[in-house]
């Protein structure tokens, strides 16, 4: 069956469900209400898969200003290499290596979270939704462990408006501002959410300059049909930084200062500029359709000098004095455009109760990515320190002389497209037991240009992707539910040999508990078994080709815990166990079976307690919490360990005035040395130190 067929197929069962509710099911106890787009109306106990949700007040509250620094309070999920913190890179459950790319994250439902740009900031972000294994069966290719949704903030229709400013550690200056205002009534909104931040680093020589400026429209074009339209144009500028480097396997022979690029190569420029447009419409008691359309554009661009990865190149493992280093200019465009369509709804049927999820939508991205770059000559030439462009790790304020100029590396356009139907229900058994079932038909294609070498690959694939669950309410606020799913994920680029990467697919299995408490508890336990195949990593020697390093398989066990506590006291709690490794051997890379996956650890906790008091009139809020990283691979192989730390932060916040709030932070407090993820013994990334930060913000 042809993915136009499906798609008929789709919109024909879509009307006759339509018409049969018309007919039959206007009892049926269900409602639509705004949704987010491959959810429907589900709570959380209902779905059968585990989802966490990281709201801004919790990301509020821990201190985080990045993404990155919200998922930390997700212990599921690990940092992996961020090419030298230009942009978002992670794993979920402990896969998605791929550390050549961001990590592809969704956007108010739409994949719009692919590009190039810098590293996300949680301005404009309402909360982040962790959908945790693969969710093929409806999204489609990628997330083939787990996905981020982030939801954004939207008008909503109350007057209200915060500005903040923050002063920190390592000259930190930051300004923020939040404005929701109705224009005409109840029938058109605005919301206007921005910041700007210049700041030093406890990293030598480096700065960054970001901004971003997010307006959004709400449109209440009838009681049944609201329109959303959200801009998106945010920049940064800092270096690309690698972090530190093992000398003789040591990390602690050098300070974390230590910054081994070339200050003359000034900034990378990132930039993302985007439009969404959304529209729902309330077509009866029972169904709502939902619409829309996604164009972003992304860029980075600048030179950088880091640290020669190829052992036959790199002189420090000669001398553990002279460290060798390639320099590279970057160049890369991404342009997404992403059109969506999705029907929800209920009817009864034999007695039973279904709920519909049908869908098509399309999806287009291509990449131009031109690079240019020096790499230090064989050791086996005996280049000078000049040839190697090299410097020395213990004289770092020593002149670096002239940088080398650049040769073409490679001038690629990776275009993809896909178009793919889904269709999901969840069926009322009994009163107590409910099945999940769906699937998901979706034709990709993918091409890549060679401009250099005048060559092009091409390639077209049909993937269905499968899912099945139950849920078994043991009482209206505990629930038992189990899965099976599949999923599939579509690499950018070639591998090093030249050719296209296979595709890698996943299968995964999940079970789990979960439980809604008195309006203010809520937890998930959850048990999870995933197997990988073709999996995609980074080439040790290069450090942005890729590789298929075979098999890889993960399984674990995770507990959430979100909790208002008596005596206005909030406890946040999320742990992860997670055994990821390789099932299969690339002796050539130092990988072994059974070895474990990069930047993976074991164990991850995250801990968040506040309490809120109130001093005749001055409301006040302190708390704390700490985040625990076992040890873990820094590298393919089992040569190379990142240590375990644990960091723990504070906070105190007080209202002296109404609508004036000051609040200090301190994060790490007993100034623990620490390091956050690694590609090499050369390219190490080490975590802040102590770190003070004030905020006086105000509300009108």
């Amino acid at each position: 069956m042809t993915i136009r067929r499906s798609c008929d197929f789709v919109c024909t069962l879509a009307f006759l469900l339509l018409c049969f509710d018309f007919a039959a099911a206007q009892d049926a106890d269900f409602a639509a209400s705004p949704r987010q787009a491959y959810w429907g109306s589900f709570g959380l106990n209902e779905t059968p898969a585990a989802v966490q949700d990281v709201d801004f007040g919790i990301m509020r509250e821990g201190g985080a200003l990045r993404l990155e620094d919200a998922l930390d309070l997700a212990a599921s999920i690990a940092r992996q290499s961020d090419l030298g913190g230009l942009w978002d890179r992670f794993s979920v459950r402990g896969l998605g290596m791929n550390d050549a790319l961001p990590s592809a994250m969704l956007v108010n439902g739409f994949s719009a979270g692919r590009g190039v740009f810098g590293q996300r900031d949680i301005v404009g972000i309402e909360r982040v939704e962790v959908l945790k294994g693969p969710r093929a069966a409806l999204l489609g290719r990628g997330g083939l462990s787990g996905t981020l949704n982030i939801v954004t903030t939207r008008p909503t229709f109350e007057r209200a408006g915060e500005m903040r400013a923050i002063y920190g550690s390592f000259d930190t200056l930051r300004f923020e501002l939040d404005y929701d205002t109705p224009i005409k009534g109840e029938k058109v909104a605005a919301r206007v959410t921005g910041f700007f931040e210049d700041a030093d680093s406890f990293r030598d020589t480096i700065e960054t300059q970001s901004y971003a400026l997010y307006p959004s429209i709400a449109w209440t074009i009838n009681q049944d049909t609201t329109l959303s339209y959200e801009l998106e144009w945010a920049e940064q500028n800092r270096p690309l930084d690698r972090g530190i480097a093992a000398v003789d396997g040591a990390l602690e022979a050098l300070p974390i200062e230590a910054f081994f690029g070339a200050p003359a190569d000034g900034n990378i420029e990132t930039s993302a500029f985007g439009h969404q447009l959304e529209i729902q419409h309330q077509l009866s008691t029972n169904w709502s359709l939902l619409a829309g359309l996604n164009y972003r554009e992304t860029s980075l661009s600048g030179f950088s000098t880091e640290a020669e990865l190829a052992p036959q190149r790199q002189t420090l493992f000669q001398d553990n004095q002279t460290l060798a280093r390639q320099r590279r200019f970057r160049d890369f465009d991404t342009q997404q455009v992403v059109i969506r369509a999705e029907l929800a709804g209920a009817f009864k049927a034999l007695g039973v109760t279904h709920r519909l999820l049908a869908g098509v939508d399309y999806d287009w991205f291509a990449l131009d990515a031109l690079q240019n770059r020096f790499q230090p000559p064989l050791l086996s030439s005996l280049p000078s320190a000049a040839q190697s462009n090299a410097i020395g790790v213990f004289d770092l304020n020593a002149s670096q002389g002239a940088l080398p100029e650049l040769q073409p590396f490679s001038d690629l356009k990776d275009t993809q497209q896909a178009l793919g139907v889904y269709i999901q229900d969840q069926i009322a058994l009994s009163d107590k037991l409910e099945l999940r079932l769906g699937g998901r038909l979706e034709e990709v294609e993918q091409s890549v240009d060679d401009a250099l070498f005048n060559a092009s690959l091409e390639r077209s694939d049909t993937r269905f992707s499968a899912q099945a669950g139950l849920v078994y309410f043991l009482n209206p606020v505990v629930s038992l539910y189990t899965n099976y799913a599949q999923g599939f994920e579509q690499p950018v680029g070639r591998s090093t040999d030249g050719d296209l990467l296979p595709i890698t697919t996943s299968t995964s299995a999940e079970f789990g508990v979960k439980a809604d408490l008195f309006g203010s508890i809520t937890a998930t336990i959850a048990g999870f078994w995933m197997q990988q195949h073709n999996t995609v990593a980074t080439d040790p020697a290069d450090g942005e080709a890729l590789l298929n390093v075979g098999d890889a398989r993960s399984l674990g066990v995770e507990v959430d815990i979100n909790a208002a506590l008596p005596k206005d006291i909030y406890l946040w709690l999320s742990y992860a166990f997670v055994d990821a490794q390789f099932t299969g051997e690339r002796p050539a890379l130092g990988i072994e079976d059974g070895s474990q996956l990069p930047n993976i650890p074991k164990h991850q906790i995250s801990l968040q307690l506040s309490k809120s008091v109130e001093y005749g009139s001055v409301f006040a809020t302190y708390g704390g919490g700490l985040v625990h990283v076992g040890s873990r691979n820094g590298a393919l192989g089992n040569d190379f360990t990142l240590p375990s730390y644990t960091t723990l932060r504070a906070f105190a916040q007080v209202e002296p005035l109404e609508n004036l709030r000051l609040r200090l932070d301190v994060d790490n407090i007993f100034d623990k040395r620490f390091y956050t993820n690694a590609l090499s013994t050369l390219w190490v990334e080490p975590g802040a130190p102590r770190r003070f930060r004030f905020t006086a913000s105000i509300l009108f």
